[in-house]
């Protein structure tokens, strides 16, 4: 009897499909250099130049959440500060104490006190632009991503306070839809 050594892809293909990828993403060693996926750098880097959103949708696995990674690490720390939050399940005001943290600032349990300290944080900032990247948006609810959109102030005249990506599946624009 022989003894057969397992296949190494084949477990790692298994487990993909358990976490509900399609595919082990990134086996290729060039994953960073094909078209669509520099148009998509080149989006990231527009979007947070000019302060404005961006949503990355696509399936389970695809590799959205690792491209956007690795563009944070790559942005210019003197002109850009990435503020990474990966847990969806934040509610608004959580979001705003995460957020104030990460900015530096000791968070509290009051709202409008975690809202003054990443006023005062941001302009500490100065000419550097925070960009809040959320990952697994779908995940958000409604009034977490309302406090998101009313801290960016897209209803006044000024530019946005920051720049924002929001990375979620395939069935994020019907998530959004529904609730409005």
């Amino acid at each position: 009897m022989t003894k057969t050594t397992p296949n190494p892809e084949l477990d790692l293909n298994l487990l993909a499909r358990q976490w509900g990828a399609r595919r082990i993403p990134f086996t290729d060693k060039d994953w960073l250099s094909a078209d669509p996926l520099d148009q998509a750098l080149r989006q990231l880097d527009h979007s947070a130049a000019l302060r404005s959103v961006l949503l990355i949708i696509g399936p389970n696995g695809a590799g959205k959440s690792a491209l956007v990674s690795h563009w944070a690490d790559q942005l210019d720390r003197r002109r850009f500060e990435p503020l990474i939050l990966t847990q969806a399940t934040l509610s608004g005001s959580s979001i705003l104490a995460a957020l104030t943290a990460k900015l530096g600032k000791n968070a509290r349990c009051r709202r409008e006190t975690n809202l003054a300290l990443i006023e005062e944080a941001l302009a500490e900032l100065e000419h550097t632009i925070p960009v809040i990247i959320l990952d697994e948006a779908q995940q958000y609810s409604c009034g977490a991503l309302e406090e998101i959109r009313l801290l960016l102030g897209l209803n006044l005249c000024s530019p946005p306070a920051f720049a924002l990506v929001l990375i979620g599946d395939d069935y994020f624009l019907g998530t959004c839809s529904e609730s409005s």
